[in-house]
Formats: structure tokens, sequence, C-alpha cells
């Protein structure tokens, strides 16, 4: 069972039987994963006939998921593995709540295709706490029509947050339900923000916030500034991801794990088109982007 329980990151609970152990599997975002999720099980269990994989009820998202976790931990019912945000696994780890995961990966991680990008992902104070099994990156995605709509072009699409701004602007000056540009109020999105303008979350040492100091204050005033200047919406994160297919918002800045479900959604009634995040800081070697995506 060395795959699967590679991929564990909570307390084993697995109800062991004399002709099958019997393991359940948490995650999040069906939308995304469930068609995954039921692949990875059946294959699993057709390699190991002795392994019944039980897949919970999929939270709908990453907060909520983790809090679920939480609760069950208390509860004395959490699952075996666990896929979670690659932001929130560190909620387990500070609760004693996973489990390391070296002894599994053996002397030679990367001949498994584990390499140290990889595993730094879910790597802490030494140890290996978890497993990166997907990976994505904040983009703006762009409505092309309703750009050239509202008087651009996608070959001089703007490569600066003002720019970006004042195109949004123009497309949601089209009316008739249409609205420029949207972003989440979330925290992944924010550091991506940030990274933009070379800021940091937290010092090195994880003792305190970095913030606060004006690379902090310019990425949160962009939320600001699209809602005042480009009048973008109060959309909850559901409705933003059926208005961009639907064709009513022009530029969305969301994961990249999302492209084939956009493409899809809209069909053949515009292209829908991704653009990378504008470069803000004055020296470009400072600007990160935070790994997006989930731990198992």
């Amino acid at each position: 069972m060395r795959t699967l329980l590679a991929a564990t990151v909570l307390a084993l609970t697995a109800t062991s039987a004399a002709a099958q152990t019997e393991l359940r599997v948490h995650y999040a975002i069906p939308t995304i994963w469930a068609e995954t999720q039921d692949a990875l099980a059946e294959a699993f269990m057709k390699e190991h006939p002795e392994v019944r994989i039980v897949l919970d009820g999929p939270a709908e998202g990453y907060p909520e998921g983790v809090q679920r976790l939480v609760r069950e931990s208390v509860a004395g019912t959490a699952p075996d593995v666990a896929y979670v945000g690659l932001n929130r696994w560190r909620i387990l780890e500070d609760r004693d709540l996973i489990q390391p995961l070296d002894d599994f990966l053996g002397e030679n991680p990367e001949a498994q295709g584990y390499t140290p990008a990889l595993l730094s992902l879910g790597h802490y104070q030494d140890t290996q706490y978890a497993l990166a099994t997907s990976a994505s990156t904040l983009v703006m995605y762009v409505n092309p029509d309703l750009v050239e709509q509202a008087g651009g072009s996608m070959e001089d699409f703007p490569t600066t947050f003002d720019g970006v701004i004042e195109l949004a602007a123009d497309i949601d000056a089209l009316g008739d339900g249409i609205d420029g540009v949207w972003i989440d109020r979330h925290d992944w999105r924010f550091q991506s923000l940030l990274g933009s303008y070379g800021g940091l979350p937290m010092n090195a040492d994880e003792t305190d916030i970095t913030f606060d100091d004006e690379a902090g204050i310019a990425a949160a005033t962009l939320y600001q500034r699209f809602a005042e200047e480009a009048g973008m919406p109060s959309y909850t994160d559901s409705d933003a991801r059926q208005a961009f297919p639907a064709g009513t918002l022009g530029i969305m800045f969301e994961s990249s794990s999302l492209q084939t479900r956009f493409e899809q959604g809209a069909g053949d009634n515009f292209e829908v088109t991704v653009r990378p995040l504008p470069i803000a800081a004055e020296d470009p070697s400072n600007v990160w982007f935070p790994t997006g995506g989930r731990r198992s």
C-alpha cells in the first residue's frame, strides 16, 4: 500500500479486517476533482484488492474541508487520507493531526518522481508532512470579444495593473449586464498580488507579519481600485465562475486549474484567453508567486 500510504496526512484510523483494509479519503472541490478521485480509487483498488477505498462526501472548498477535518479529529472520526489546499495543511500540522511521510519515501524520493520542488511544498522543519498532488498559479482569464468591444485588443493587452484596471473600466462601461473584472477575496489571491509587488506575508522565521509594508498596502489597494475604478461586482466565486464562461465578465483573476472548465463552459461563444499576472515590483528579482493547488 506504499502509493496510498505515502499520501497519508492524517493519523491513520483504518479498520482492518481479515480480508480487507478500509481507508477513508477526504477531498474538496468536487467540480474539479470528483472524476479524478473516482479514477484514483478504482485504479488503486484494482492493483490492491485487499484494500477498499471509501471516498467521503467532498467538501465544497478547501476552507470548509480543513474545518471539517479539525472537527472530525475532535470527534475521533478523521479520515485516513486527506487532500487539502496548499495553504491549509499547516493548520493540521499545528494541531498534531498529520503524520510524517519520510519513512515512506525511501532513500531516493526523486527516483520516484518526487522532485525537491514538489517535496518543498509539504516540507516543514526538516520533516516531510505532505506531498503536492496538484499545482496551479493565479492567472488572468480574458474574454477577447469584450476586450475588442471596449476598444482594446489582445495584441496590445495591458501588462500593468493600471492598464488592466483602465481596460476593465471600459469593459464595465459596455453595460447590459457586462462586468469588467473580478478577483476573489481570498488569502492565496492576495498573496499572489503581494508577490507581484515583491512583498512577503511573513518574515523568514514566521515571528511577525510583513505584509503591512508598502508592497502589502499596494496589493490590498488593488481590491479597492478594482471596485471603485472598474466597477468590480460583489460576486461569490460560484457566481463569477458562471459569469465568465457565460460571456458577461471581461477579466477574471483565477486559478490556472480552471482553464479546461472555462473552455468547456464557453464552448464556441468566445475563445478563452489566458494572460499572466502583471509584474508590479520595481525589481523583478523580488517577485514571487505562491503555488496554488493541494497537498495530500
